[in-house]
């Protein structure tokens, strides 16, 4: 009777682990195989791949401080200084900034590039550049590339010009060393630097970038945030393939962010010094026509300008006049903020510490422009679509519409004290019945010449310490950490390609060879045979003569 008996395995086709390791034992060629290929390559991804080294640098942000140094803010708060409080946050996204990048792009000259042929890669020259190169046609989105050749101490050879993508037909130029030539590409500019002797008739290629495109390729490998929560000092750092271009670019990328600081806290001040320098002509302009109205009716009326009961009446209204001018200026300098407020709208600073007494006024116009300078700063590095900024212009209307609202009432509490001083003065006036109507006219226009005077004269005060408070502009923050780094290179990373390619080489046969086995439905032997639920006779030996073995063939 047949043998049907079944197996516990069934018609499982997972291969038992025995049976997958004698395969790949008696397949072992393939290992050697793949790892050899797959080390190979691997070898020449690293040899291929140019080395990238990390430079950082720490930088202490002062929040909370004013620019300027200890105890500057006290020193000049009463000179008109005004200065926006740094935020760590912020200031990350502005040391990130493209604008930046770009601008240390120029400063540096990276837009042309070096480079000598190599084996396996291009190497890039940067510290021992030879020449410096300019391209005075191109513009700066362009891209071109073009190669040179020392031949002597006053002539490189120029060729193969190409100009965003598209070859430039043209013969060999001989360029002469510190002259303008005229090539495919438009006017370059050729300069003999430091390193020249080195690279005599070595071929150079030379590239033009594209400044937009390779300022964010550089800002995709600049990295910043703090190094701790709880302080504000924070970590700058940058990869590149030149350890000497990555501290330089480091280096210039403070520098610039430091003198927009400085530009941007002072910007308030500068408003506020065009504001109180347009105000001061308009006040001389003023006084000169007051001046030749008391002239001019003095001459007219035959009176002195020490009229005994004129200099009297001065007197005896010296204290009721002072008071009366005080409010007269104050007034006067609200009205102007009132009507620059007006022409200017908001998003725009108003100007700070002109002497208006209304604390709350002062104090709400200092809040508004460090909004505005905040929202200004995040629209250069987003947009005006970014949802933050669209909260901050929310905030400034509504900062803006107070402010207007406090002049407002200031205006009027001024009016009516300065109606209140009038007043006493027309009441001690009349006191004084031997004074003429001449005289009374007189003295309205000397009471005119000296508000217009006294303002006039505090104007260029306030003016001179406005300017004064520029002087002391500092930066807000402090390096810790100059530029440094390693000198070994962090890209590519050796390890874990190797360790990849050994893996793939090792996982490649055991994977090509567990699919043969799971997807053969040949019988190789009883124990294929056990598999089935068929009935098993017996078994066979496969025989080979010596002839058959010689001709490796199978009987």
């Amino acid at each position: 009777m047949p043998n049907t008996k079944s197996t516990k395995k069934g018609n499982n086709n997972i291969i038992p682990i025995g049976d997958l390791i004698f395969h790949c034992i008696k397949r072992w060629y393939w290992f050697v195989i793949t790892l050899a290929i797959a080390s190979g390559i691997a070898v020449y991804k690293i040899k291929s791949t140019p080395p990238k080294y990390v430079r950082y640098a720490e930088i202490l942000i002062k929040e909370g401080e004013q620019s300027g140094g200890a105890g500057t803010g006290s020193t000049f708060k009463e000179l008109g200084s005004s200065r926006t409080t740094a935020n760590a946050e912020n200031e990350i996204l502005a040391l990130q900034s493209v604008e930046n990048m770009k601008e240390a792009i120029r400063r540096l000259g990276l837009e042309i590039e070096f480079k000598a042929y190599g084996k396996f890669y291009d190497g890039i020259i940067y510290v021992h550049r030879p020449l410096k190169i300019k391209a005075l046609s191109l513009r700066e989105r362009d891209i071109a590339q073009f190669t040179a050749v020392i031949t002597s101490d006053s002539t490189v050879i120029l060729k193969n010009f190409s100009l965003n993508g598209e070859e430039l037909q043209s013969d060999e130029i001989a360029a002469t060393i510190g002259d303008t030539t005229s090539t495919p590409l438009g006017e370059i500019s050729i300069e003999k630097i430091g390193h020249f002797d080195m690279f005599k008739e070595q071929e150079l290629y030379i590239e033009k970038h594209n400044i937009d495109r390779l300022a964010n390729s550089f800002c995709n490998d600049l990295k910043a945030g703090l190094t701790n929560e709880e302080t504000s000092v924070v970590n700058i750092s940058i990869k590149d393939i030149s350890t000497e271009r990555a501290t330089d670019i480091l280096r210039t990328i403070i520098e610039i962010y430091n003198e927009k600081w400085v530009e941007e806290s002072n910007y308030t001040t500068i408003k506020t010094a065009e504001f109180i320098k347009g105000r001061a002509d308009d006040i001389r302009r003023e006084l000169e026509e007051i001046d030749r109205e008391i002239a001019k009716f003095r001459g007219s009326n035959k009176l002195s300008k020490n009229t005994k009961n004129t200099l009297v009446k001065e007197a005896e209204e010296s204290k009721e006049s002072e008071q009366l001018l005080a409010l007269e200026n104050e007034l006067e300098l609200a009205n102007f903020i009132k009507s620059y407020m007006a022409k200017n709208g908001s998003k725009e600073i108003i100007p700070a510490n002109t002497g208006i007494k209304a604390n709350s006024v002062e104090t709400l116009i200092e809040s508004y422009n460090a909004k505005v300078l905040d929202r200004n700063r995040l629209v250069a590095n987003s947009s005006e679509n970014n949802p933050v900024v669209k909260d901050y212009d929310k905030d400034i209307e509504a900062m803006f519409a107070g402010i207007k609202s406090a002049i407002d009432s200031h205006v009027k509490d001024l009016k009516k004290q300065v109606n209140g001083a009038k007043k006493e003065i027309e009441s001690s006036r009349a006191k004084l019945t031997s004074t003429t109507n001449s005289e009374k006219e007189l003295q309205t226009l000397i009471r005119q010449q000296k508000v217009k005077n006294a303002l006039y004269l505090f104007l260029l005060q306030k003016l001179e310490e406005t300017e004064l408070s520029k002087e002391f502009s500092a930066s807000n923050n402090r390096i810790l950490i100059p530029p440094t780094g390693s000198n070994t290179p962090v890209e590519p990373m050796k390890k874990p390609i190797i360790m990849l390619a050994l893996i793939i080489g090792f996982m490649l046969p055991i994977t090509v060879i567990f699919i043969r086995e799971i997807t053969n439905r040949k019988v190789r032997g009883r124990r294929d045979l056990e598999k089935l639920n068929i009935p098993f006779l017996g078994e066979l030996p496969l025989y080979k003569s010596k002839k058959q073995k010689k001709n490796g063939k199978d009987n």
